[in-house]
């Protein structure tokens, strides 16, 4: 089984391997089977989240920052050629 584990946010802690877990601590989380499947749509990271009163898992899909570190290095080429 896995366990998952609410956090701030209903962020989620997961531990992979129950053997590591005393009854008490499994007690505070919820066991699954299998993760659920993310089916991320581009330019969104999936965020595994978890409620413990309902034992619902789920994902939530946030935008992926945008790397915009070839533009800056084009700017910065234009600017020090106009010095």
């Amino acid at each position: 089984m896995i366990y998952v584990f609410e956090n701030d946010n209903n962020n989620v802690s997961i531990v992979y391997d129950e053997t590591t877990l005393t009854n008490e601590q499994k007690a505070k989380g919820i066991a699954i089977a299998e993760l659920p499947t993310a089916e991320t749509p581009e330019g969104k990271q999936a965020v595994l989240k978890c409620r413990k009163s309902t034992e619902e898992v789920w994902y939530e899909y946030v935008d992926i920052p945008v790397d915009n570190t070839e533009q800056r290095i084009t700017d910065l080429e234009i600017a020090m050629a106009a010095i």
